[in-house]
């Protein structure tokens, strides 16, 4: 039995899954199962498959089959709550919702999917509180706003629901459902030129899609004649601070740029099981110069662009932050102190970043000042305790020794 035979097979799994191949997908993840059977992601993936097949009893039992190897699985839970959200047994749903909520209190699904069973019930205070609760976890989570949106709309609070319809688009451009409810606001307005704007930008978002392409052909549009270009929906894109001081890895690997890492899966899997914890989620790669740290993480990277890790990751960036890039400039210490903090504030703001500091021991003293013992270490402290600030570091066994085995 082998930990990289289940690996390979787990990502060759994941491949079929994206292309919908979902009986090709359910052979590899046996497979990499079969590799070894403590393999808990083959198993997760494993329910995701049979809950596109619809085949929600044997989903349920991959689910429990995973949560039997690490009972604390919040994603699992989630996954049979949503097998027996589907099964329209409401009840049972909310029980597993909640059972994962416990595991991981900042897993945000959980909170979108008991929203979900809120609104079917017509409890819809509940459901504006669970929604809300999501987007304190996670900000940019444009599904949430979309179905606070719909809520409000329904409510006829039309102001409320074009925020949200608004911030959904912000947050998630491609997301097709906002533009389309915001044309059925304007449509409730009579302004028709705007329902045909907007039923058009929904339109180039999903040139499919069936309820927009029917908006227009009722006020005498063919959506034929739709244009597919892209829509833009920022007119002016601020320079991101994180890449000012680094280096994007994921569109790195996007462009080609990043070398495909040679038997590092194991090494890779472990930095995203430790990734995944609420806390202490702070991998450390421990190693000589050159035996290659930084290819673990550039193909952690590659594996988030070829959507090959599971769910949890697939909307992380991994930023690696050069140190000499934020000291540089900063002769007074308020100056390099508002760099870390914008850059903290920014990680802690957007949920979906993973930061990759290499040689990560030159941040003990980094940054301190005459008179002053405050370095970037001490900064960082206090939100990588409480797992905000997730952080890939690499150094050296001797770096390690004097610096943080100790901590």
């Amino acid at each position: 039995m082998g930990y990289n035979e289940a690996s390979s097979y787990n990502d060759q799994g994941i491949e079929e899954y994206n292309r919908k191949n979902y009986r090709k997908a359910e052979e590899l993840y046996n497979k990499a199962i079969s590799e070894d059977p403590a393999y808990k992601w083959a198993l997760y993936n494993l329910g995701l498959v049979y809950q596109a097949l619809n085949e929600n009893e044997k989903a349920i039992e991959a689910y429990k089959k995973a949560i039997d190897i690490d009972p604390v699985y919040a994603d699992a839970f989630n996954g049979i709550g949503s097998c027996y959200y589907d099964m329209i047994n409401y009840k049972q749903a909310a029980y597993y919702y909640e059972k994962a909520m416990e595991c991981d209190p900042k897993l945000k699904y959980p909170y979108y999917n008991l929203g979900l069973i809120a609104e079917k019930e017509k409890r819809m205070n509940d459901a504006k509180k669970f929604y809300e609760k999501a987007l304190e976890i996670d900000p940019t989570y444009g599904r949430v706003y979309n179905g606070l949106g719909i809520i409000y709309y329904n409510e006829e609070n039309y102001d409320k629901a074009m925020e949200n319809y608004k911030k959904a688009i912000e947050t998630t451009p491609t997301l097709v459902y906002p533009y389309y409810n915001i044309a059925l606001i304007y449509d409730r307005k009579g302004d028709v030129e705007n329902t045909k704007l907007w039923y058009k930008k929904a339109l180039k978002v999903d040139p499919k899609y069936e309820p927009a392409m029917k908006g227009l052909e009722a006020l005498g549009e063919n959506p034929a004649n739709i244009s597919t270009e892209s829509v833009n929906t920022e007119e002016n894109i601020s320079e991101d601070i994180l890449e000012r001081y680094g280096r994007n890895l994921n569109k790195m690997a996007k462009e080609g740029k990043l070398f495909e890492p040679i038997e590092r899966e194991k090494e890779i899997q472990s930095v995203l099981e430790i990734l995944y914890k609420r806390i202490k989620n702070n991998p450390i790669l421990i190693g000589h110069p050159g035996v290659g740290k930084t290819a673990v993480v550039e193909g952690l990277a590659k594996r988030i662009v070829e959507n090959k890790v599971p769910e949890f990751f697939k909307d992380k960036e991994v930023i690696e932050l050069s140190i000499g890039n934020l000291i540089a400039g900063t002769t007074y210490r308020g100056q390099m102190e508002q760099k870390v903090k914008d850059i903290i504030n920014e990680v802690v703001k957007r949920k979906n970043v993973i930061v990759f500091l290499d040689e990560v021991h030159t941040l003990v003293g980094a940054g301190s000042t005459s008179g002053s013992n405050m370095d970037i270490a001490q900064m960082l402290k206090p939100v990588l305790a409480r797992g905000e600030f997730p952080c890939i570091g690499a150094t050296t066994f001797e770096e390690y020794r004097k610096y943080f085995e100790k901590d």
